[in-house]
């Protein structure tokens, strides 16, 4: 159901992501929610939410040790 009705951009763009956090460490958890998905290594350090053409993706600080290349940049309010 994550999938259905969904924009063929943002679903080939979640699946890239998806790709990529999974083949970074086996030890991150793919949980599957109503309205998205989360992964985890222990504690929750990604989810992602599908919208019909858009991707919400919601960081925690906790992310930070698997961005070797420096890519993410966390912003705090």
């Amino acid at each position: 159901n994550l999938i259905t009705n969904k924009d063929a951009e943002i679903i080939q763009f979640y699946n890239e992501i998806e790709d990529y956090v999974l083949r970074k460490d086996s030890k991150i958890i793919r949980n599957y929610l109503k309205k998205g998905v989360t992964f985890k290594s222990g504690r929750r350090i990604m989810e992602v939410i599908i919208k019909k053409k858009e991707l919400l993706i919601t960081f925690l600080k906790e992310v930070k040790p698997y961005d070797i290349e420096n890519r993410l940049f966390i912003i705090t309010f």
